[in-house]
């Protein structure tokens, strides 16, 4: 058994914890944030290479500004 479980029964040690997001709500929002993703590169992808140019990206830094922001 591993020593994590010492002090606590099976049933507590597979419950989680009051002060942070169910399972359910973290997927959800995995599953909404990456709908937006591709939603808004879906919307870049649609613009042209001069407007691309004019914020400072290329078609192939299109996915890291989406995900991460520009530097």
């Amino acid at each position: 058994m591993s020593s994590l479980l010492i002090g606590s029964s099976a049933w507590e040690a597979r419950t989680p914890k009051a002060g942070g997001p169910s399972w359910w709500a973290r997927l959800a929002r995995a599953i909404v944030n990456e709908w937006r993703v591709r939603r808004a590169k879906a919307e870049m992808h649609a613009l042209d290479d001069l407007v691309l140019r004019d914020m400072g990206l290329g078609r192939c830094g299109i996915e890291h500004a989406v995900r991460f922001g520009r530097d």
